[in-house]
C-alpha cells in the first residue's frame, strides 16, 4: 500500500499555491481563530493543515478499502488465510520484541 505524500501546511511553496475562497459561519471562524492563536499560527495555516489531514485521511481510507477488496478476492480464489488468533499471537510476540516471522497462510 502506498501512503499519500504529506507535506504539511508550512511546506507549501508560494509558486504552486492557488487561491481558494471559503465562507465560514461566524462561530466556526471564531473557533478557528482561537485554535490559531493558541498555536501561534495563522488561521490560514490551521485551515491548510486541517484540509491536508482530512484529504490524507480520505486517501488512506480509500486505499485501505481497495486493499481489503483485493485481499477478499485473493482469499476467494485461494482459500489461504490466517485466523484472528494467529495474527494476534504474532502481534503480541512482536510487541514483546521477539523477532518472529509472520505465520504461513493456510487453507
Amino acid at each position: 500500500m502506498s501512503t499519500p505524500e504529506r507535506t504539511g501546511a508550512g511546506a507549501k511553496s508560494r509558486s504552486s499555491a492557488k487561491t481558494t475562497s471559503i465562507k465560514l459561519p461566524l462561530q466556526l471562524k471564531q473557533r478557528l481563530q482561537k485554535v490559531a492563536d493558541s498555536e501561534r499560527r495563522s488561521a490560514h495555516w490551521v485551515m491548510l493543515e486541517a484540509i491536508e489531514e482530512h484529504v490524507t485521511r480520505k486517501e488512506l481510507r480509500a486505499q485501505f478499502l481497495k486493499d481489503a477488496e483485493e485481499s477478499w478476492r485473493d482469499y476467494q480464489e485461494t482459500g489461504l488465510h490466517l485466523t484472528g488468533e494467529e495474527v494476534n499471537e504474532w502481534l503480541r510476540r512482536r510487541a514483546r520484541g521477539e523477532r518472529v516471522k509472520m505465520p504461513e497462510p493456510h487453507t
